[in-house]
């Protein structure tokens, strides 16, 4: 059957028969009414909140935003943009690390507490 009128195309299903194996739960906020939730009940269902359009175009101007800076930078100033590791082996220091364990037996990680290591090895290597 077809069924000009739709937005999202022209096919129109007819179902003979229908079992639902697991009811929904009532969301915690309506997504049609003009008025919004409450914040903090917005920030307890991000995954929700994110549905509403304004959120969503808030997300597409900051990737614009992004997108701009960046290009800016490496197109017109030959920014070179590098990405330095998050979890680092560990090093005896003064700072106190965030120690993360592995899957391997004795294999350790820590957060890294300053990318100062990694610009000198970058600045060494003639990246500046």
């Amino acid at each position: 059957m077809y069924n000009h009128e739709m937005a999202t195309g022209e096919i129109e299903i007819i179902i003979n028969k229908l079992e639902i194996l697991n009811e929904v739960s009532k969301l915690p906020f309506n997504l049609r009414k003009y008025q919004k939730p409450k914040e903090q009940l917005r920030l307890q269902h991000r995954y929700i909140d994110l549905r509403f359009p304004e959120m969503q175009n808030v997300l597409r101007q900051r990737s614009k935003m992004v997108h701009n800076m960046r290009k800016f930078l490496v197109e017109e100033h030959s920014f070179v943009e590098v990405e330095t590791p998050t979890l680092f082996c560990r090093t005896p220091g003064g700072a106190r690390e965030f120690v993360v364990p592995t899957h391997h037996s004795g294999l350790f990680y820590s957060l890294v507490q300053s990318p100062q290591q990694f610009k000198q090895m970058l600045m060494a290597g003639g990246i500046d």
